[in-house]
């Protein structure tokens, strides 16, 4: 008896680790997702509003990539620069390992959906190649995230004031 409630136990916690694995895209291409994409919409565990910002994907020939964020300030838009390097296909670090991005989904020509880990948070970022998205990706990435177990209550939604009226 002891023993089968403790495969229970055991069984019960594996499925409930599953539910927090975050899926990566298979057979990954990240020259594919080189250029500029735009924030659509955020889901996270906790209720602290950030921005997020519109920023170029430059993939590099050993994998890792190059982001180049649009920070908006009042009078120009700064750019920032931030290296992640691949620990595994579709999974990236920044050096200092404080940030974790997963590439969770994608078509390449329209969307991406990203799980980032950063300093004890976590969200799940939909960005598009234009400032907009068809209800058909909304609907997925509202999936994807509730599979992994983000709350749909806090959904945030990119400001105006998150983009650059003039990118450099």
């Amino acid at each position: 008896m002891k023993w089968a409630l403790l495969s229970v136990v055991v069984s019960t916690l594996g499925s409930f680790c599953a539910a927090f694995e975050i899926p990566v895209k298979q057979y990954l291409d990240m020259k594919k997702l080189a250029g500029k994409w735009y924030p659509i919409l955020r889901a996270k565990y906790d209720p602290t509003d950030q921005p997020f910002y519109a920023y170029t994907m430059s993939p590099l020939n050993d994998g890792n990539v190059i982001l180049k964020l649009e920070v908006p300030r009042v009078t120009a838009c700064r750019l920032h620069f931030i290296a992640l390097y691949a620990i595994e296909p579709g999974v990236f670090e920044n050096a200092d390992g404080k940030w974790t991005v997963h590439v969770v989904d994608t078509d390449y020509d329209s969307y991406h959906i990203s799980h980032t880990e950063k300093d004890n948070m976590a969200f799940m970022n939909l960005y598009a190649r234009e400032k907009e998205v068809s209800e058909e990706v909304t609907k997925k990435f509202l999936d994807i995230a509730q599979k992994v177990m983000m709350n749909p209550m806090l959904l945030f939604y990119q400001h105006k004031m998150d983009l650059c009226i003039r990118p450099p």
